[in-house]
């Protein structure tokens, strides 16, 4: 973590990725370093809620040093193949 600060990364740019990022950007000490969507320009909308950055690419955000914690915002099959790659979910 950088100081106290919990960088989370959002893996979902639908309904529930867009709350989530909502509730994330009024909250001390969270910052949302990215939204995953299948493209940048689907994840764009969302990551601008919270100001973080758009990725097409789950594997690259989720093992890059940006990102503390992933929360999960898609189907369940699609999170058990994000824990599968060994991110913090």
């Amino acid at each position: 973590m950088a100081g106290n600060t919990v960088r989370i990364g959002i893996l979902g740019a639908d309904a529930m990725g867009a709350e989530h990022a909502g509730a994330y950007a009024g909250i001390s000490g969270v910052e949302v370093a990215g939204v995953v969507a299948r493209d940048t320009e689907r994840a764009r909308p969302v990551a601008e809620i919270c100001g973080a950055q758009p990725f097409a690419d789950a594997t690259a955000l989720m093992e890059s040093e940006t990102v503390d914690a992933i929360d999960i915002c898609v189907p369940t099959a699609a999170g058990r193949a994000a824990h599968e790659i060994g991110g913090s979910v």
